[in-house]
């Protein structure tokens, strides 16, 4: 079955950043985008395309979890982006009902402002996603973060200490392997940039790199 996902060719610049997060992607890593406020959601969105198309068990499963959770079953692998404020419940399911770790097997779990979430329930994230799952998490670089323009971090370094404390424990919780930076950049420059190479030539470019990667099942 085809997967229905946007072209990686979409997204303008960041041609480094793009190759690495493909690569650790494909080789099942759970990745962690740090941002400037833009990039983390292109690129996540995009990453379904790098895989097999699913078995036919693959969408069985799918559709099952699916109707279970009284929604209809996406055309492709998953693509689950809940929000920070999901309880546990909803993360995990209850009374029978799939939550979002369930929603997002044979496809992508995407965890946008990562810091945000509560603890507990990132911990719960951490033990119970499994490998048919690409686990990827973003975080802006800082909390004063501007996307729209370049400015030094004014949090201070009492703020600052607190914060990357705050984001390694979301790196231990979820097993993170892999932090990608994805650096500021302004709009005339993204108006600039060129595009990047299709999700196909990426998929060649990873696999030429002579290591095998690892298909989520």
């Amino acid at each position: 079955m085809k997967n229905f996902v946007p072209d990686f060719s979409d997204i303008k610049g960041l041609h480094p950043q793009v190759l690495d997060t493909a690569h650790a992607a494909m080789n099942g890593e759970r990745i962690l985008m740090v941002t400037h406020g833009f990039g983390a959601v292109m690129i996540a969105s995009r990453l379904n395309g790098l895989l097999d198309a699913m078995s036919g068990i693959q969408m069985a499963m799918v559709a099952e979890n699916f109707r279970r959770a009284d929604m209809h079953a996406p055309k492709g692998r998953p693509f689950r982006a809940p929000h920070c404020s999901t309880s546990r419940a909803g993360m995990l399911g209850n009374n029978g009902r799939p939550g979002e770790v369930h929603l997002a097997r044979h496809g992508t779990l995407y965890l946008d402002h990562v810091l945000d979430f509560r603890r507990h329930v990132i911990q719960d994230i951490g033990r119970n996603i499994d490998s048919s799952t690409l686990l990827v998490a973003s975080t802006p670089a800082c909390p004063c973060f501007n996307g729209f323009r370049a400015k030094a971090c004014r949090c201070g370094e009492r703020v600052q200490a607190s914060f990357e404390r705050q984001k390694e424990r979301v790196i231990n919780d979820l097993g993170i392997t892999k932090v990608v930076d994805i650096p500021f950049r302004s709009q005339s420059e993204r108006m600039k940039a060129a595009p990047n190479p299709d999700t196909k030539t990426i998929i060649d470019m990873v696999q030429s790199t002579g290591k095998t990667p690892t298909t989520v099942v």
